[in-house]
């Protein structure tokens, strides 16, 4: 409840086009990998297309690893991939957020999860959203047709065979988790 005390006076009025904006969309990838019993970390991959960015500007990679800190927040389970696909959005559109120049999972489409650490991940991605104006269009990709599952297993060099050689950033680090999870509050106002 808090979240939405905090979230509902920095909504914008909501507004209806009629028709398409001329402005085309900036269309964002993101992906993670994780094997339970894999050596490697867990990784997190996006792959951003800004359509108005100059010539060989245009594709942003952000790619990174997760720490043990990060996973050892979650409830103890076999498989953390759910939980790492909404952290790879969360991630993407906080790495942007913050100026970085320029959905996976249906906990994403709907803004929330029964499973309470894929739920607070959502509720963080609408607080970033909000504080960035984004109205996002989230859909699944299946793995094998998402360009962000390169960079989300390292394989930046693979990108290439796809798209022109483009800028690679690492994300910003997650500074709003608490000891219980994320704190919406502290976010909101980082945000502003």
């Amino acid at each position: 409840m808090r979240f939405l005390i905090v979230l509902l006076p920095r909504l914008p009025p909501a507004t209806y086009y009629m028709r398409r904006s001329p402005v085309p969309p900036i269309v964002v990838y993101t992906d993670a990998a994780f094997e339970p019993d894999d050596p490697r970390p867990a990784g997190l991959g996006a792959c951003v297309y800004d359509p108005l960015a100059p010539a060989g500007h245009q594709w942003v990679i952000v790619s990174g690893e997760t720490s043990p800190e990060v996973i050892g927040r979650w409830r103890a389970r076999r498989q953390y991939i759910g939980q790492l696909e909404a952290l790879a959005a969360v991630s993407t559109y906080y790495t942007l957020a913050d100026g970085a120049p320029l959905s996976d999972g249906a906990c994403l489409l709907k803004g929330d999860s029964r499973d309470p650490d894929i739920g607070r991940l959502a509720h963080v991605l609408s607080a970033i959203l909000v504080s960035i104006r984004a109205r996002p269009w989230m859909d699944y990709v299946r793995s094998a047709a998402n360009i962000a599952d390169l960079p989300s297993r390292f394989d930046i060099e693979g990108l290439w065979v796809f798209i022109p050689p483009s800028r690679h950033y690492g994300f910003k680090p997650l500074r709003f988790w608490d000891p219980i999870g994320c704190s919406y509050v502290s976010l909101m106002r980082e945000l502003g």
